[in-house]
């Protein structure tokens, strides 16, 4: 169950607080496409035409601003945040009251359409909980309607909640389980991915479920069970900003930077 999740209150729009509210939390969609034949030498997203891109946003509810493209991703700076586009990875990243999973059905046609991929290889949909969900948009009121959303297009789906469900949290739909059931079972136990155990064995004397590292870690260097192995062996990193001094946020205003530039001189970014 969602912790976040409170009665949507149905005249919200008129609230002098929620109209002042911004919601900060950032949605993350991100999607890899293959091809049921495994030929997609030819395949690519980015011949998805910009026309149609910018029909999909509509969905989402907010709008492209710039985009910059080279030999490797189309990027592109959105009224709520970003958009990344590579051979076969679509990333969508929106805040405020966006609605990013409204849009998956019909990315899923525009990429059949367009790109050649005809199947999904893999999807990640995650997100920190809200400050505010009762300002959310169907289907992103809750983590339970955006699973069930996500359970209604992918059967063999996994939702997860990570960290304490009465405070700060990390929401996590994927379609590949983050650690199978039977291979915690087996390295809880001692044994390895290979001993024969089955499945309905027990797990300890004590009915315990801890397991050590280095079981897991045997598990992980594996990796051919339970979780499809891209071949790019890409990783996402999500970096979360809160309660950040007043003073130093100030660099990001016209007060103190006049250009973007300026800003990314101030704070040394240009080093990384």
């Amino acid at each position: 169950m969602d912790p976040t999740n409170t009665n949507i209150d149905s005249n919200i729009s008129s609230s002098n607080e929620g109209s002042h509210f911004f919601e900060g939390v950032e949605k993350l969609l991100e999607v890899w496409f293959s091809k049921k034949d495994k030929k997609t030498r030819n395949c690519d997203l980015r011949k998805i035409p910009r026309a149609e891109l910018d029909a999909l946003l509509e969905i989402v509810q907010c709008t492209i601003i710039s985009e910059r493209k080279n030999d490797i991703i189309d990027s592109y700076v959105l009224s709520e945040s970003s958009m990344f586009i590579t051979k076969n990875r679509f990333i969508l990243k929106t805040c405020g009251t966006t609605t990013p999973l409204k849009c998956l059905s019909h990315l899923i046609g525009l990429v059949e359409t367009y790109s050649g991929y005809n199947d999904i290889e893999d999807l990640y949909y995650s997100r920190k909980n809200y400050k505010r969900p009762e300002l959310q948009r169907m289907p992103h009121r809750s983590f339970n309607e955006e699973a069930a959303l996500l359970d209604e297009l992918f059967p063999d789906g996994a939702a997860y909640c990570f960290g304490s469900v009465n405070r700060d949290c990390w929401y996590l739909y994927t379609l590949n389980p983050v650690l199978p059931a039977e291979v915690l079972r087996r390295v809880s136990s001692g044994g390895s991915l290979s001993d024969g155990q089955s499945d309905t064995e027990s797990i300890e004397s004590d009915g315990s479920e801890n397991s050590d590292d280095s079981g897991i870690a045997a598990w992980l260097e594996s990796g051919t069970r339970g979780l499809t192995e891209c071949q790019d062996r890409d990783h996402t990193i999500e970096i979360l900003m809160t309660n950040l001094d007043p003073e130093l946020m100030k660099i990001f205003t016209k007060e103190c930077s006049k250009t973007a530039a300026e800003a990314t001189e101030v704070l040394k970014l240009v080093k990384f």
